[in-house]
């Protein structure tokens, strides 16, 4: 039941703080201003919204129904001591997780490059063509992101030798043996990190590149930098025409 005032109360919050982001668009664009709440945008945030709290709650409300009234109301019974863990490798099974998400990626990364991007050029469609690019860019991001986590341990190695000198030397060993045992943990930040960070290099290119599309735009519209404007009257068509292609006719001196 909380799933529904939530699902509400977020749209409304999501639609006011959109409200002055899309007025600064639309200035800055000189665009018709639209404010508008979009029928795909609702059916998402309604779905997701009510959709995620029924998922969520599926697994606690099946473990409760199979126990019994008693063990239910009994406060010192703990689940762990009715659950029997049988642990099998994938490995044993034929079927490796790291050659499957390999090849899974590889066939997307393949169909995507191959038929996405070449369709999309056939059918002029250059929505499909910018989605497919972004889509290659950010899986770049995220392969870099990837590798970047092979140098850590080596990197991190080095800046300790580095950074320790004279009397602190005698404790290389302690710190080392420090950084090998929290590694996992290491890694696990070092990655948040680093994702944030592209993210955030990201988000500025593709803003500088909305930028400069938006000015692109506007000048595709105007026609050209230059812009004549009357007051009196309406603009003589027939005389600018001529004026304009006996000056491109003219001999550059």
């Amino acid at each position: 039941y909380y799933a529904i005032p939530g699902v509400i109360l977020g749209m409304l919050v999501s639609y006011l703080v959109s409200l002055p982001i899309l007025h600064q668009i639309a200035v800055f664009a000189k665009v018709p201003e639209d404010y508008t709440y979009k029928t795909m945008a609702m059916i998402s945030a309604i779905t997701i919204g009510i959709l995620m709290p029924i998922a969520g709650n599926i697994v606690p409300v099946q473990r409760v129904l199979v126990r019994t009234l008693a063990e239910s109301l009994d406060l010192y019974h703990q689940s762990s001591s009715d659950t029997s863990i049988h642990i099998q490798r994938l490995e044993d099974l034929g079927l490796s997780p790291t050659q499957t998400t390999v090849a899974i990626m590889m066939i997307f990364s393949g169909g995507l490059v191959y038929y996405v991007v070449p369709m999309s050029f056939l059918f002029q469609d250059f929505e499909l063509l910018i989605s497919s690019l972004n889509l290659i860019l950010m899986g770049t991001v995220f392969g870099l992101i990837t590798l970047s986590t092979l140098i850590q341990s080596p990197f991190e190695q080095s800046v300790v030798k580095c950074i320790m000198w004279g009397k602190d030397r005698k404790f290389l060993d302690v710190v080392l043996k420090n950084l090998a045992s929290h590694r996992e943990r290491s890694r696990k930040t070092s990655l948040m990190f680093t994702s944030s960070l592209a993210f955030i290099v990201f988000a500025g290119a593709m803003f500088s590149l909305q930028a400069d599309s938006i000015v692109g735009n506007i000048k595709v519209a105007l026609g050209s930098e230059l812009r004549v404007e009357s007051r009196v009257g309406g603009l003589n068509e027939d005389g600018l025409t001529y004026f304009f292609e006996r000056e491109q006719a003219r001999p550059v001196e």
